[in-house]
């Protein structure tokens, strides 16, 4: 379970270094600590997704590799 909780922080922390280079970006904007919660539940959101998602991914590329392979 530690080590669960030790990827998800480092994803928030990512995403908190993500924010800031966009906040920079876009007229020194400041993000508000519930704009910055809410960025952070959807980086969760995609963190937890992006496996299923992945899983999708390569099912399609294997599937296409093993079509277009010369029977």
């Amino acid at each position: 379970m530690d080590n669960v909780d030790n990827s998800v922080n480092n994803y928030l922390i990512r995403d908190r270094e993500l924010l800031a280079v966009l906040g920079s970006l876009k007229e020194r904007e400041r993000f508000s600590v519930w704009k910055l919660t809410n960025h952070s539940f959807f980086g969760l959101w995609i963190f937890f997704c992006r496996g299923r998602f992945y899983k999708i991914l390569k099912i399609c590329y294997y599937t296409n590799k093993n079509r277009s392979r010369p029977h």
